[in-house]
């Protein structure tokens, strides 16, 4: 941002980078508004998103074997939930860094369909994960219920009293983003 000549659409001899009216995008372009060659700028965003994008598909796929190495028999479900995720998630990196190689000056087309990809398969990968780590801690809370610890009383009602307020409070969120989700989607296909 601090070397971007400058320039939107609406304002094309605006100086410098504008945090509220420009997109990261414009930082990628191979020229400004006013043609202006945008070299540096270029090849920092193209490594900096390409980066990202990378770091994103490591991320995910390191959830996912620490989701299977965590949760061994008998917690298929969340297991299943992490990889799907991991599936969306590298898939989404992969198109962060086709936003990287895909000047939108030049190629407008195929950079918006790798945006839009990125952050949809983006959303589903971070959902699957939200539902995964959730059903982890409902697994983890009702063996806590169950099984009690080891000790005094007192130390296992603050561990049960504790789990059950984590457990309660995880649900309402998860609830919430799948709430709102849903509502996002039924009020976009009307």
């Amino acid at each position: 941002m601090l070397v971007y000549p400058g320039g939107t659409p609406t304002e094309p001899t605006r100086h410098g980078y504008g945090f509220f009216v420009n997109f990261f995008s414009d930082l990628g372009r191979t020229r400004t508004f006013t043609g202006q060659p945008n070299r540096t700028c270029q090849i920092l965003f193209t490594i900096g998103v390409m980066v990202g994008g990378a770091a994103m598909s490591y991320f995910f796929r390191a959830f996912a074997g620490c989701t299977a190495g965590c949760w061994k028999q008998g917690r298929r479900t969340a297991v299943h939930l992490s990889r799907s995720g991991a599936l969306l998630g590298v898939a989404a990196g992969i198109c962060f860094i086709g936003v990287a190689f895909t000047p939108w000056d030049i190629y407008l087309g195929a950079h918006m369909g790798f945006v839009l990809w990125a952050f949809r398969l983006f959303l589903g990968a971070v959902l699957l994960n939200l539902l995964a780590v959730f059903a982890m801690m409902l697994i983890a809370y009702l063996i806590l219920l169950s099984a009690g610890l080891a000790g005094s009383p007192a130390a296992t009602a603050l561990a049960q009293a504790t789990g059950q307020k984590i457990i309660v409070y995880a649900a309402i969120i998860t609830v919430l983003v799948q709430s709102l989700e849903m509502r996002r989607h039924l009020l976009s296909n009307r």
